[in-house]
């Protein structure tokens, strides 16, 4: 998959990909005697597993680690940043430190945000601590996050002279070795995202860590030396309030990817799947009717021909739909819409800062020279061929000036060759439409017609379909407009806090959602 993550092949993560491939690999034990099949993982449930695979044989290889003392809070934390911030300052004073030894913090927090206002206030109260006491030295403080580019990752991988505060989401549990770790202080909090097949969205929610991932925390302190981690919650909350294992990804996820997929492998009955955690039939029938909706499936549940067509690329369905028909005679704006799917497949590539108004009121006066007015998916064409058009050594100065995500873009630019390959190994043609707005406005609609909105009131949309009342976000070229269009589509909505927010809008006309979606919408919109 062009969008696949490294981590994706980790057996405990228990995410949607390497769940079906279990299913599917328990599907060909049953016919492959001379098949052998081994699943290694340092935080896996085993038992599980095991008897999943008919009570296979399980080993236990024990590892070079070193003791870890447990510190709990006496009672619950109100504040876990400002509790992580005063522990990491604690240990920093009372633990002498020389150059290059085994004693760097490493603090769990639970996304950017948190992060980025750790490092600031941890490096605020330093100064006012080293204002009254001037033997305390400096402390090396370093955020580490999934979308931060591989330069600025590789910073808590160097030597320092003096001690490194690495503050990191969960990441850092598993796709990062850190070296030279002796204390880890763990919120026990992390950002979750789960999907409510009621209302067809994506909440971002902040959950409890499971007790395997706090072992799994813990443990980074034992990998020199022997360490503490100071976890910022009880014993009781650690015993009574959080799961053993986090909650598997195909239980909280839309499934409509995985069950195209399963329907192409000739698996129509997806109830008889064998799933080590089944999903619920709520989600099960929901991502069928949208799959439907969209005309992958026909009446009986079965593929339909632009079902097979869509199986053969590896992104998000109405992505892979937006491809295949943008090719079509009334379209022909398939290297535009390539461009747009690239950078749909990565991490969001604007850069915004919460914490810091006047910084935020700058990038967005910068990113108005990128903006479409009246298209997020333009935009993103636009930025696009404005990264592209950049010299490769300096395309990421470009991205610190104009305040994009450099590896987002990057990342945009090889899906986009993979997806490029693809289609033409499909026998299909890369068509052109030299830009022409209109035609890429209209083959977005032509896909995405499900996921539609009349305006309500300002910087507010309503689902035409479900009602839900949805905002516009602060990275939208609509964001702060006057006038605002009647009707919109757009990619996704996701709950953030309280509000349901829209990402990436483009204003369509009435006709064409008539026209691409009269299973749900009548000429009665146009009043």
């Amino acid at each position: 998959f062009p969008t696949r993550r490294s981590s994706d092949l980790e057996a405990h993560e228990r995410s949607l990909n390497t769940d079906i491939l279990l299913g599917i690999f328990k599907n060909l034990l049953s016919k492959r005697r001379d098949f052998k099949l081994i699943i290694t993982s340092a935080t896996m449930n085993s038992l599980k597993f095991s008897k999943f695979f008919n009570n296979a044989i399980q080993f236990k290889i024990p590892g070079k680690t070193y003791p870890v003392e447990i510190m709990y809070q006496s009672v619950s934390t109100v504040d876990y940043i400002d509790s992580a911030i005063k522990q990491a300052l604690k240990i920093h004073i009372s633990t002498p430190h020389t150059p290059n030894d085994n004693s760097d913090i490493l603090i769990f927090m639970t996304g950017q945000e948190d992060i980025d206002i750790s490092c600031q206030l941890l490096s605020i109260e330093l100064k006012k601590l080293q204002k009254i006491n001037d033997k305390i030295i400096d402390l090396q403080i370093l955020p580490v996050y999934s979308t931060m580019s591989n330069s600025l990752q590789s910073k808590i991988f160097q030597n320092s002279p003096i001690r490194k505060c690495i503050i990191a989401t969960n990441i850092a549990e598993t796709s990062l070795t850190l070296n030279h770790i002796k204390f880890v202080i763990d919120s026990g909090l992390m950002k979750l995202k789960i999907y409510n097949p009621k209302l067809n969205i994506d909440s971002l929610q902040l959950v409890p860590i499971s007790k395997a991932q706090a072992i799994q925390r813990s443990g980074r302190a034992g990998r020199i030396c022997p360490g503490i981690a100071f976890r910022l919650y009880t014993l009781s909350s650690y015993e009574n309030e959080m799961f053993d294992n986090p909650i598997p990804e195909i239980q909280r996820s839309n499934l409509m990817n995985t069950i195209l997929l399963l329907k192409n492998l000739n698996i129509n009955k997806i109830s008889n799947f064998p799933f080590i955690d089944p999903p619920s039939i709520e989600l099960i029938e929901t991502s069928q009717y949208e799959l439907w909706s969209i005309g992958a499936l026909n009446n009986y549940g079965e593929l339909t021909n632009l079902g097979k067509e869509m199986c053969k690329y590896p992104i998000d369905p109405n992505l892979s739909k937006l491809l295949i028909i943008s090719n079509q005679e009334n379209f022909q704006c398939c290297e535009e819409i390539l461009k747009i799917i690239s950078m749909l497949s990565v991490p969001s590539v604007f850069i915004i800062s919460k914490k810091n108004i006047k910084l935020q009121e700058k990038i967005t006066k910068i990113r108005e020279n990128f903006q479409i007015f009246d298209s997020d998916h333009l935009t993103l064409l636009n930025i696009f061929n404005q990264f592209q058009n950049v010299k490769d050594h300096e395309r990421e100065k470009w991205c610190l000036k104009n305040y994009f995500n450099y590896k987002s873009l990057r990342n945009a630019i090889e899906i986009n060759s993979q997806l490029r390959q693809l289609v033409i190994k499909n026998n299909k043609n890369i068509t052109t439409c030299y830009n022409n707005w209109e035609i890429i406005k209209e083959c977005i609609c032509a896909s995405f017609f499900t996921n539609a909105a009349e305006f309500f009131k300002h910087n507010q949309y309503k689902h035409i379909r479900t009602g839900l009342e949805m905002f516009i976000p602060i990275t939208s070229s609509f964001n702060g407009l006057n006038d605002l269009p009647k009707f919109i589509i757009f990619n996704d909505i996701i709950l953030t806090g309280t509000k349901q927010q829209m990402n990436y809008i483009t204003a369509v006309k009435y006709d064409w959602l008539i026209k691409y979606g009269k299973i749900f919408y009548s000429p009665k919109l146009k009043g």
